[in-house]
């Protein structure tokens, strides 16, 4: 008897879209995908690639403005 053949297809996961490169005092609406948070002495920034932004209110809206690496 003769077995039936199989053919097998590999898919390969989407790609992780790379953060942009972003300077300091640009400021965002939102943050970027893949940001991750983390705390230095008193202070939370968000760390998006090499980036580090914090947080401010500006009136009622939340804006993101990125800024030097804490030391």
């Amino acid at each position: 008897m003769q077995q039936p053949s199989t053919t097998s297809v590999v898919t390969a996961a989407p790609a992780a879209q790379p953060v942009p490169t972003l300077t300091v005092g640009t400021q965002l609406s939102a943050l970027p995908s893949g940001c991750t948070v983390q705390a230095v002495g008193s202070v939370t920034y968000h760390r998006c690639g090499t980036a580090w932004i914090q947080g401010y209110m500006q009136g009622s809206q939340v804006v993101y403005v990125v800024v030097p690496a804490p030391g």
